[in-house]
């Protein structure tokens, strides 16, 4: 037996001749001798992991050792994120560079904010306190970029550097440099046949001829042509891609080579010493100044029609003669747009 053994009433716990006495039916003395080996309990094993536990059997003499590992917390693999400069980063998006599934019972460290290092900790379960831990390595980079560009508007040019604040003057807008909106595209070299540009903003247009235009970050390092739209004036290319850098401005003003020539007409107009603005007069952005237009300006200026309109060629909120000027000038040149393509 093991450890010990019952018998007649009896516990015996160690090994040898065991007798009990007793009595027959015909009340005879009679002896039962038990010889008895007891096998000695082995120590209890050691070294047992958390979740197990050993059982002694009495039957097989040893001890049983019983117990399934629990699974391994979840805390994901180590990961990479990038987030637009200045932003917050966010639990989803911490989750999404670990992969897999991490558990719910996790806790970040240090406090979620812009770049830096995150460790995401998953506490083991009972009975084991065991944990797993993965790190997401957060950078930052440009989300988007700002094109600074100078342009004049003929017609809308008083001179000094200076053109009119007509939204200003129109009451459209509080700022008092606000002179009118224009669109800035960007086009690459690879996209010219394309139906649109690669990438378009419209922004306000100020007095001293400066807009600075918002464009994704996607831009940076690479090139575009840049070309200006304004609702009655010729659009007007720079003369040749412009590469994207963390700070970059474009200035038409200084010089006829800053804009694409057709080799027809000059690119833009002279307006002042060494100062250049694109061409005003295209009054129904159809790339060219001609009798069309006229026809929409002759009609604005009998009605004596007078705020945002585009057959105000000037800038000064009316349709008039000074209007039929500019569309005289100009008309008589066979303007039409320059594009590398």
């Amino acid at each position: 037996a093991c450890s010990s053994y019952l018998w007649h009433g009896t516990t015996y716990t160690t090994s040898g001749d065991k007798v009990f006495h007793t009595t027959t039916v015909a009340n005879c003395d009679s002896a039962l001798t038990l010889h008895l080996t007891i096998a000695p309990q082995p120590a209890m094993p050691t070294g047992l992991a958390c979740y197990e536990t050993a059982t002694f059997n009495t039957t097989s003499c040893s001890w049983v050792v019983t117990g399934t590992q629990p699974a391994a917390p979840n805390a994901g693999t180590n990961g990479t994120l990038q987030i637009c400069t200045g932003s917050t980063v966010t639990t989803s998006a911490l989750f999404a560079a670990l992969g897999g599934s991490p558990e719910s019972n996790g806790a970040w460290s240090p406090t979620l904010a812009g770049a830096g290092v995150y460790t995401y900790t998953v506490t083991g379960a009972a009975p084991c306190s065991y944990t797993s831990s993965a790190t997401v390595t957060v950078t930052s980079i440009a989300c988007s970029t700002t094109l600074n560009v100078k342009v004049f508007l003929e017609g809308f040019y008083r001179g000094n550097g200076t053109m009119a604040a007509t939204l200003s003057d129109l009451g459209i807008s509080n700022d008092l440099t606000a002179t009118d909106t224009i669109e800035v595209n960007l086009w690459s070299a690879d996209s010219l046949s394309n139906a649109s540009a690669d990438y378009s903003a419209k922004v306000i247009l100020h007095t001293d001829g400066t807009a600075s235009v918002q464009f994704p970050g996607a831009i940076l390092g690479n090139s575009y042509y840049v070309a200006i739209k304004h609702r009655n004036s010729i659009e007007t290319w720079s003369a040749a891609p412009v590469t994207i850098a963390a700070a970059t401005i474009y200035d038409f003003t200084t010089g006829l080579n800053k804009a694409y020539d057709d080799a027809v007409n000059a690119p833009m107009k002279q307006v002042g010493s060494g100062v250049y603005a694109i061409y005003s007069g295209d009054a129904n952005q159809d790339g060219t100044v001609d009798i069309n237009d006229m026809t929409l300006t002759d009609n604005d200026a009998s009605t004596f029609e007078y705020g945002y309109n585009s057959t105000d060629c000037t800038g000064d909120g009316g349709t008039d003669v000074s209007d039929f000027q500019i569309l005289d000038n100009n008309g008589t040149l066979f303007l039409y747009y320059a594009r590398p393509y």
